[in-house]
């Protein structure tokens, strides 16, 4: 099983459980009931190198107004002008 494969059973897991606590995407889904399609999902970029991940992240989040409910890796404004 591929890391994006546990990543998606994971969040349709916490989804049914409703533990939105645990997760934005299960959090998302319950409170708007928008569902979840694990067979479309798929990694938009790919890395090797942990930082690098973070940052390509972040910018996705960024650019498409997306949600992340942890806090992590923020980039100010200027960074992605």
């Amino acid at each position: 099983m591929s890391n994006i494969e546990k990543r998606c059973k994971e969040r349709a897991w916490q989804i049914n459980l409703d533990q939105t606590e645990m997760s934005a995407v299960a959090d998302h889904s319950i409170k708007t009931g928008h569902f979840f399609c694990i067979r479309v999902t798929s990694i938009l970029e790919g890395t090797s190198r942990y930082m690098d991940g973070l940052v390509k992240e972040a910018i996705e989040i960024r650019l498409k107004n997306s949600f992340n409910g942890g806090s992590g890796f923020i980039l100010s404004r200027a960074s992605i002008l």
